[in-house]
Parts: C-alpha cells; sequence; structure tokens
C-alpha cells in the first residue's frame, strides 16, 4: 500500500496540544502558555497507513533554526516533548520525513516550568516631611516570562496581622516607595509577590521597625520616592533674572508637587512641576523632579527630554545622570545607560550605588566577568551603606543564576 500523498497529508491532519496533565488545547493563532516542561503534541493523521511516519520539529529562537525532535509512527497519536528551559517555542509536524513533505502550518508555545527568582532586599525608611515615613522597597525578579505588570505588595503590623493591600499590577522596575499610613508603626512586615505569565508565583517578606512619631520631631525636609526623587545635594542655580515674588510663588508650587508626589498623585505633581518651570524654565530641581514624574507615568521620552534639560543647565548632576540613565536601561540602551553611569563614577568613583548599577547593566549585557568586578568594587568602597553591600554580595552569590535568566529574559 503505497504511502499519504503530500498534499492529502496536510489536508488530513488534525493537530492538537496536549498538556502534561492530559487536558487537551486547541491549537490556535494565540500563543498557549504551558505551566510545565514536558508536554506532548497530540495529531490525528486521518487514514493513516501502517508505514505512515510523524517527525516534530521545534525552534527556540523565534524560527532562526529548526531541529528535529523526533519521529514516531503515525498511529502513535503524539509525541512527547521535554523543554530544556523556559521561553518561546515553535513546532511543526511533517509526515513522512522532511524532504518532499512540506511541513503543517507552525504553531507556537510559551513554555514556563519554574516560578520566578525572587529576592527582597533589606528595607529602609526615609524619614520625610509627612508624620509617617516613607519604606524603600527594593527587589529583583527575575524570569523568562514575567507578567507584563507582575507585582503586588502587601503589609501587616506584627507578627499575626491582617495583610493589606497596598497595591497591585505593579510593573517590575525592582523599586516602590510606599508611605506608611497615618499610625501605623511598630514591626512592619512587607510582602512582594511576583507572578509570571504560567501563573506560577513567588513571595517575599521583609521587617522593618517604625518609630512612634510626633509632629515635633519631623525633618524639615523630606524625601521623594526613589524614582522620582528630588534634585537635592547640591546647591540651587543663581538667581537668573527671576523677581523675588516669582520665585517665591515657585517654591510654594514646588512644595505643592512635592506632597502630590509623596502621595503618588503623579499628574497633579506633573501639573505642578510645569507651572514652576513656566516662571523659571532653568530651575534643575523641578526639572529632575518632572523627569522622574514622568517616568513613574510610563512617558519615558519626556523623561528623557527633562532629564536633559536638568543636565544642560547641571552636566554633573547625579539625579538626572542617574534618572536617565535608568531610563535607558529599561529600553535596552545599554550603550547610552552606561554612558550616564560611568558619567556619575568619573565625578564621584566611591559612588556605591553607580557601580551597582553598572554591574546590573554588565549582567544584561552578557560580561560575567566585566559584573563581578562592579559587584566587587561595591564592597571595596568604605562609605557603601549596608544596603548596598548586602545587595552586591546577594548578586555575586547568584551571579550565574541571574546571568542565565536574564540571557533567556533577553530573547
Amino acid at each position: 500500500m503505497s504511502p499519504i500523498r503530500p498534499t492529502r497529508c496536510l489536508s488530513h491532519v488534525i493537530v492538537t496540544l496536549i498538556l502534561g496533565v492530559f487536558a487537551s488545547v486547541a491549537v490556535s493563532q494565540e500563543t498557549e502558555t504551558l505551566a510545565v516542561r514536558s508536554f506532548e503534541i497530540g495529531f490525528d493523521v486521518v487514514d493513516a497507513r501502517a508505514d505512515d511516519t510523524v517527525t516534530l520539529w521545534y525552534t527556540h529562537d523565534d524560527g532562526n533554526t529548526w531541529a528535529k525532535w523526533k519521529t514516531v509512527a503515525a498511529e502513535a497519536g503524539g509525541i512527547s516533548f521535554d523543554a530544556a528551559h523556559d521561553g518561546s517555542y515553535g513546532f511543526r509536524l511533517a509526515i513522512n520525513g522532511s524532504n518532499g513533505v512540506e511541513p503543517l502550518e507552525t504553531f507556537w508555545t510559551w513554555v514556563d516550568g519554574e516560578p520566578p527568582v525572587l529576592q527582597l532586599h533589606p528595607l529602609n525608611l526615609e524619614h520625610g516631611a509627612g508624620i509617617q515615613p516613607v519604606v524603600l522597597v527594593r527587589w529583583t525578579a527575575v524570569d523568562a516570562g514575567l507578567a507584563r505588570r507582575p507585582v503586588s505588595l502587601a503589609y501587616r503590623v506584627g507578627v499575626k496581622g491582617q495583610w493589606h493591600g497596598i497595591e497591585d499590577g505593579v510593573a517590575n522596575t525592582g523599586s516602590y516607595d510606599w508611605r506608611l499610613p497615618e499610625g501605623v508603626s511598630g514591626d512592619v512586615a512587607i510582602r512582594v509577590r511576583c507572578v509570571d505569565r504560567a501563573g506560577h508565583a513567588a513571595s517575599a517578606v521583609g521587617t522593618s521597625s517604625v518609630p512612634s512619631r510626633n509632629v515635633e520631631d519631623i525633618e524639615s525636609f523630606g524625601s521623594l520616592p526613589r524614582n522620582v526623587k528630588a534634585f537635592v545635594g547640591q546647591d540651587l542655580p543663581q538667581e537668573r533674572g527671576v523677581r523675588e515674588a516669582d520665585r517665591e510663588r515657585a517654591d510654594k508650587l514646588f512644595d505643592k508637587a512635592q506632597q502630590h508626589v509623596a502621595r503618588t498623585e503623579y499628574r497633579l505633581a506633573a501639573s505642578r512641576l510645569r507651572d514652576v518651570l513656566a516662571i523659571d524654565p532653568q530651575r534643575v530641581d523641578a526639572l529632575v523632579t518632572l523627569g522622574g514624574v514622568l517616568y513613574a507615568q510610563g512617558l519615558k521620552d519626556e523623561a528623557l527630554e527633562s532629564y536633559g534639560l536638568a543636565l544642560s543647565q547641571r552636566p554633573n548632576s547625579y539625579e538626572a545622570l542617574e534618572g536617565s540613565a535608568l531610563v535607558h536601561l529599561g529600553e535596552k540602551r545599554f550603550g547610552a545607560a552606561v554612558q550616564q553611569l560611568s558619567q556619575i563614577v568619573r565625578n564621584d568613583p566611591n559612588h556605591a550605588q553607580t557601580w551597582l548599577h553598572l554591574g546590573d547593566v554588565a549582567i544584561y549585557q552578557g560580561d560575567e566577568i566585566l559584573a563581578r568586578e562592579h559587584y566587587k568594587r561595591v564592597l571595596g568602597i568604605p562609605t557603601a551603606s549596608s544596603e548596598l553591600t548586602t545587595q552586591a554580595r546577594s548578586r555575586l552569590q547568584n551571579l550565574r543564576r541571574l546571568a542565565t535568566d536574564f540571557r533567556q529574559t533577553d530573547r
């Protein structure tokens, strides 16, 4: 009996994707997500003959190269597949070998068999201009297929307190600054949870001791959230023809903008900051803070423009250089990020936070040796904070795992 002709084969093969738990999922144009790495590609060849075979081909690099997996008899009805790594896979089935017979249409799936790698760094407090301090939450989350906004945060007071939501659907920026609700003090636990596309979740909990505070104990100058931190640490530019009355009005508007930022009211903050700049277009603290506010809203190009204007006034502004570098890093413009960060350490060779950033950029670029050097540089800086040295040691201990996961994420 002669084998099935190619045209007949192609019109009589029914393909289904069968998960490891044997739940059948029809293949569609949308990419399926599998929460397991071992599964079966099922098929049904109508009118199959005894000597008909089916071959499975797969790709793990978006179709640039294809590899042959296995050939089975057409009557087998399925081919088991074991994915070596998480990520996107394409599959093709071919009848009676690969020569002379066109494969069926390619179908795709996203394989995600492991939960995210999540590390919560030590919590820090910043005492601001409000009664309650700001908790600086920092984390590192790595996974080949994180959800679009994969992070959620919650808190509780005491060991047995009830968990209360802080915010869901947070982008994986690795940074969240949270102002404590009024009256909350003592041992406060914060939980960070990260979810990938397959629904795998990882959680980590950190605790910070929050002292009770009275109004008279509050410092006169408050800190803003990390990613919208105000321009501090340098003298403000000298007066450039701005009238005293206008300068006072600009100061009041800037104070209002800081209050909006503290409450994460970024649109209102941006409006007040633009009012400040309408009075004094060269005011650096307003330009830098506006860059952070725009970045927090996802307006990355506008944030870069604001940071650029600040740098045109003060080329060595750390906050503007760091802010623009982090925007470039988020867009995987590594060369531009390195250029900005390198300028910071040229001005201050012992700036530990920037060396940590440079190490992370090197990881993204696949240079583990350079990343190790940068992380070790942090440990050699006597003035580096305990938080930064802890992060550097953690990255050094997990360098190979981080490098592998970053490479998979970058595909």
